[in-house]
């Protein structure tokens, strides 16, 4: 029980929350009556109530307008990019590893067989035409150029980066975002711990660089979810998106590391009609629509509602 207070007592004094007596004493409730995985639910959805008015993105006012298309064939689909320069999707399939465009409306554009690449867990968009596959067992970043005329691709011939080095007690590498304007990507690991890499360097745009990796383990540490299923950067405000699956949610997570506002997957949350089964790829497009792929093939879109 005490373990309980000291995390709410830490939320309340990174983020400099008032909570008065009265809030205090229901949250306080809120610890006794249930058990902690609930309470810890419970707890955060009061506390994200302050957190969401220095949301840059406003997760609060989003609302489900695609919930759970599954038109898709196959299914394993794990990650999803937004691609600005065809106002397209991308997402990868993990079991006869595929890259599979879709448009923002979750209809399927083409699918691209992945030779001699094994698990592909994420994709990101890097430029025109460039997009990187991460590998989950492989631990193994690799570029690939897809244009209109790409029927197949090859995992061999192409610019690779290991993160091999970075953690030798991986438990799974699941997300992947990327910062363009500092060439920075951000790396999830599952769990056991759950961590964000932040790695410079590994794809230069222009001459060699030093790759530099590094994570913050305090930052990691004080996330209110038990995993991490999936990364997207939103350009606009410079937040990182954080996707859960076992507790499923989405974190919105400023520069500073610190989070700032959430989004519940689970029923009556959002519109949704039913928990998102098993999240594992975010997406943010230009417009600030939110898109999730969910194992097996569920497809989903949010957009945000003006107030009033």
């Amino acid at each position: 029980m005490q373990k309980i207070f000291s995390d709410v007592r830490c939320w309340t004094d990174e983020h400099r929350f008032k909570v008065g007596a009265g809030l205090g004493l229901a949250l306080a409730l809120l610890l006794v009556a249930a058990p902690y995985e609930p309470v810890k639910r419970k707890a955060w959805g009061v506390i994200n109530y302050f957190s969401s008015k220095t949301s840059a993105l406003g997760l609060d006012r989003y609302r489900v307008d695609i919930d759970g298309m599954s038109t898709l064939p196959g299914n394993n689909y794990s990650g999803l990019a937004f691609d600005p320069s065809s106002n397209t999707l991308w997402t990868v399939t993990n079991q006869q590893p595929m890259l599979v465009q879709l448009s923002v409306s979750g209809e399927l554009m083409r699918s691209i067989p992945l030779q001699g690449f094994k698990d592909p867990e994420a994709v990101e968009y890097m430029s025109p035409n460039h997009l990187v596959v991460l590998e989950e067992r492989r631990r193994r970043m690799t570029e690939v150029e897809v244009s209109k005329d790409t029927k197949v691709l090859t995992q061999t011939g192409h610019r690779e980066f290991s993160i091999s080095s970075v953690d030798d007690e991986n438990k799974g590498f699941e997300g992947l975002a990327y910062n363009p304007s500092l060439e920075k990507w951000f790396i999830a690991k599952e769990k056991n711990p759950i961590r964000i890499f932040e790695v410079t360097g590994a794809f230069p745009v222009g001459t060699s660089a030093d790759v530099d990796v590094h994570n913050d383990p305090s930052r990691d540490q004080r996330f209110p979810v038990s995993d991490l299923s999936g990364l997207a950067y939103d350009p606009k405000s410079g937040h990182l998106l954080v996707l859960s699956d076992e507790s499923k949610t989405v974190l919105e997570v400023d520069d500073k590391g610190a989070v700032v506002g959430s989004l519940r997957l689970r029923a009556g949350d959002q519109g949704l009609k039913s928990d998102i089964p098993q999240p594992e790829g975010i997406a943010v497009d230009s417009s600030g629509a939110i898109y999730i792929m969910s194992e097996p093939n569920l497809f989903y879109r949010f957009q945000h509602q003006a107030a009033g």
